[in-house]
């Protein structure tokens, strides 16, 4: 298999140190947590589009292989740490009281949904529920990456695009008027930000052109995505 070469991006790599550091403020206590919400929900996201920009390639073959290089090694990391995951709980089940075994439709159903179920990712404790997996963004990150391979053929296409841009707005809405995640990750998360890498990869030029020539535009896409993610709900992230 051809070796897949990637040009290091230091800029790219601040963004993902700073990402990482506001990912951590959504998993715990910490000063002006409130204030740093909208930014830190678009950490996963921004990983998704830079996998994104950096998965695409102008030869279609090249990006077939690209998506499915990247999907396997994703799968993979996700499957063993659920296994290891899984060996955790139970273990965590066994000897802390007031937790069951019970393996329930439910705990199918988000695990095919969401790529984690209730009964590997909580324990019961004096009360208390713990989360110990927070793997759903591998999951679901090869689930985007199947609906972008599923429509490469189309992935340029200003149409696309813009049927994307609705999908996202929808999505985001039926959430945030249901104030639950009715909408799985893939389709407010994964998906759109992974074609977003893509087709900006793919008409870099006119993209980075357009931006210059109208700046504003830059700050109220921003805004807009800051303003999506604060009204999402996704489950923290």
């Amino acid at each position: 298999m051809e070796h897949l070469q990637v040009k290091r991006d230091y800029a790219v790599d601040l963004g993902r140190f700073a990402f990482a550091f506001l990912v951590v403020t959504l998993h715990m206590p910490m000063f002006a947590n409130q204030y740093l919400l909208p930014l830190a929900r678009c950490a996963v996201p921004f990983f998704y589009l830079v996998s994104g920009y950096y998965m695409f390639k102008p030869d279609e073959r090249k990006f077939s292989r690209s998506i499915v290089h990247n999907g396997r090694k994703w799968l993979k990391l996700y499957v063993s740490y659920m296994a290891v995951f899984m060996v955790v709980s139970c273990v965590l089940k066994l000897f802390v009281p007031g937790n069951g075994f019970d393996w329930t439709y439910y705990d199918t159903i988000c695990l095919l949904r969401e790529g984690v179920s209730p009964f590997i990712d909580q324990v019961n404790d004096e009360r208390e529920t713990y989360g110990i997996t927070t793997l759903w963004f591998l999951y679901e990150g090869v689930v985007g990456m199947l609906i972008v391979y599923i429509l490469k053929k189309r992935i340029g296409k200003t149409s696309t695009l813009l049927g994307v841009f609705l999908l996202y707005i929808i999505t985001v809405s039926v959430n945030h008027y249901f104030e639950d995640r009715i909408i799985p990750r893939f389709l407010t998360a994964s998906f759109p930000a992974f074609y977003a890498g893509v087709f900006i990869h793919c008409h870099y030029d006119a993209v980075a052109d357009f931006f210059r020539r109208y700046k504003h535009t830059l700050l109220l896409a921003g805004f807009f995505v800051l303003y999506g993610e604060y009204i999402t709900n996704r489950g923290g992230v």
